[in-house]
């Protein structure tokens, strides 16, 4: 039987206890046939079939939008269990039998795991398979022991420490609830109950769950506890009404988000309130994360970057843990049951719109249970979440008077592209930086392969001159010993329109694209940088272009600290205002150009995954020592440099 040519996801396994009967949602097809599957028996007895239609799937993977591919199974005279074996058909006519896993120790389930393996052996070959195996091992043991050097908190000085805070405003901790296992919560509980900040009440929403225990092991730890507030909802509302019933009975100043089998770091609620006391302009605050094995194993620790308003438009990188100040909720509204799945990211881009001021917590305060129908464990598992994405993030543009197209990613889901309208294609003018004669050579064969109407190559070796001597409304620097062939020989004619879709956008200043060898390894997308130890760091050096990089780096717009003037193109009349050394590196006038642009300009400096040029020389981004020596000449804060770099790394 080939498993890899069946798509099968389980998203629930619920019960009712008092009607003894278990209820299995999900979809699935035949890879194949491109058919829905058919179900015929759990652990043997006859299932009641509902079929549902999901957009979402069809969406994805390119169905036939006719057919209904999710599921809901019903066993009668059943309870839950550690293992169920599913019965069903797929298109040809082949009876499979499947075991379900529901409570694995390891994470996955068997069929997760070999899906995953198979794959990222379709996709990378075995070598890349086993080395992305040994690495994913090595990190994982390089967190532990991260966890151990770093997270070593004298309780008694932290609690002297929140006693002295001016301001120690009451944290409502808002958590819907709905069939909630018990040992989950309770470790959810236990979280909340141990944290260093004591200031804080808990406000629970009971969804209308159907399993009788949850009411009294809701009241048992209220009862504990008086700080726990409880509302009972008389109907299912699903998630976003849930939540909303949890924020009416909030009394408190700052209200934090929270799952129902999610846990807090301690320190999550000091952290908060520390980073508040030190500037009360914060409104909306967001922390690090990992995720939690049903083992309780700390594992896949995400350190985000500083507030990125373009990052947030690929993806919701802010996820765990927020707390937003009551008057900017006030300010927002509640949560929207239209964007059900997505209802936490359509909340955060409504917030840091009209936030004052957004704050980033350098620490990991979230730990996100990975179990089996969780997003954090699978994200097919919730695969309608990421078209409710698509729709907040439309409506997102929409309120800022954005006219463009939002791309969902169907290879990576969770990921989204925006495309911005060109309808004018200004003069770009082509100034090389390095390997002038190289590049005007070379030129002819380059602008063949360049749909793009109005571009001219500056003759002027001398930047200073060139840039005078230039027509364009914008200027493209240029390294000569670049090209749009990639490894395997293919073209990309649009790799100038791309960039210039960008730069009309108001706000950006800069723009630039990736720069890689002739193995497809990438050479630059930006660079990063960590003033204490005066390091310039080539973001995803080496790394294989067609790779999602560092938490999808390489796939992904976002502002960067600094572009390399190798491949950087900027608005002349913008280059006109301030003053860039072109005698210096082609990195270190980069990081210069980057410099103004940012603190003098306030525009912002633009990564796009849409353009990718080609070279033979990998040193084209050497860091010489000299260029090292004088950029840290210079005194830059960390905030000039970069202000999106998140400090803390493994």
């Amino acid at each position: 039987m080939r498993k890899e040519n069946i798509h099968l996801q389980i998203e629930t396994i619920e019960n009712d206890q008092e009607k003894n009967q278990v209820f299995i949602t999900g979809w699935g097809f035949d890879e194949q046939a491109r058919k829905p599957l058919k179900y015929l028996a759990v652990d043997g007895k006859k299932v009641t079939l509902s079929v549902v239609k999901r957009d979402d799937v069809v969406a994805v993977h390119k169905l036939e939008d006719k057919q209904r591919y999710g599921f809901k199974l019903k066993i009668l005279n059943h309870q839950l269990a550690k293992k169920y074996t599913l019965t069903f058909l797929k298109g040809s006519g082949q009876e499979i039998t499947f075991q379900l896993d529901r409570e694995n120790k390891n994470g996955k389930n068997n069929f997760q795991r070999m899906f995953t393996l198979l794959k990222m052996l379709k996709k990378h070959g075995l070598k890349t398979a086993c080395e992305n195996g040994y690495y994913y091992l090595k990190k994982t043991n390089d967190y532990k022991e991260w966890i151990r050097k770093n997270e070593n908190f004298n309780v008694n000085e932290v609690k002297k420490e929140i006693a002295n805070f001016s301001y120690q405003p009451l944290i409502s901790l808002v958590t819907p609830v709905y069939n909630v296992e018990e040992k989950w919560f309770l470790h959810f509980i236990q979280s909340i109950k141990d944290q260093y900040y004591t200031n804080w009440e808990l406000c629970l929403a009971d969804d209308a769950s159907t399993n009788p225990y949850i009411k009294s092991m809701l009241e048992a730890v209220s009862r504990k506890d008086s700080r726990i507030k409880i509302v009972y909802r008389a109907r299912n509302g699903h998630i976003s009404e849930a939540t909303n019933s949890a924020i009416k009975i909030t009394t408190g100043e700052y209200i934090a988000f929270i799952d129902n089998d999610d846990e807090l770091a301690p320190h999550a609620l000091y952290e908060s309130v520390k980073a508040i006391n030190k500037d009360f302009e914060i409104d909306f605050l967001y922390s690090d994360e990992d995720k939690l094995r049903e083992n309780g194993e700390r594992i896949e620790p995400f350190f985000k970057p500083n507030w990125n308003a373009q990052l947030l438009l690929a993806h919701n990188y802010i996820t765990h843990l927020v707390v937003v100040s009551r008057l900017l909720l006030e300010k927002v509204g509640e949560f929207r049951t239209e964007f059900n799945g997505s209802q936490d990211y359509d909340f955060i881009l409504r917030a840091t719109e009209k936030a004052k001021k957004i704050h980033h917590i350098s620490s990991i305060l979230y730990h996100w249970r990975m179990i089996a129908t969780s997003t954090a464990e699978n994200p097919e598992s919730k695969i309608y979440a990421f078209t409710t994405g698509q729709k907040a993030l439309t409506e997102s543009l929409q309120r800022k008077g954005i006219a463009a197209d939002v791309l969902m990613d169907r290879i990576h889901l969770g990921l989204y592209h925006i495309q911005y309208p060109l309808t004018e294609f200004p003069i770009v003018s082509i100034i090389f930086t390095k390997f002038f004669h190289k590049g005007i050579k070379n030129w002819a064969k380059f602008k063949k392969n360049t749909k793009y109407p109005n571009i001219e190559v500056v003759e002027e070796k001398k930047i200073e001159k060139a840039i005078k001597k230039a027509r364009g409304k914008y200027l493209l620097f240029l390294s000569g010993c670049l090209d749009n062939v990639d490894e395997n020989e293919n073209v990309d004619p649009l790799w100038l329109k791309n960039l210039i879709m960008n730069i009309t956008r108001s706000e950006i200043g800069l723009v630039a694209g990736v720069i890689a060898n002739k193995k497809g390894q990438i050479l630059n997308i930006g660079f990063s940088f960590d003033v204490r130890k005066k390091a310039i760091i080539p973001d995803e050096l080496g790394v294989n272009r067609h790779t999602i990089g560092t938490y999808f780096r390489t796939v992904v717009m976002r502002f960067v600290g600094a572009v390399t003037t190798a491949f950087a193109l900027v608005e002349k009349s913008d280059l006109e205002k301030i003053a860039v050394d072109w005698e210096e590196s082609q990195v270190l006038s980069g990081i210069e150009l980057s410099f103004a642009i940012r603190n003098r300009l306030q525009k912002t400096v633009l990564f796009t995954p849409g353009t990718t040029l080609f070279t033979k020389n990998d040193s084209v981004i050497k860091i010489s020592q000299s260029t090292k020596k004088a950029l840290w000449e210079r005194n830059y804060t960390q905030e000039e440099l970069d202000p999106y770099q998140n400090l803390v790394k493994i």
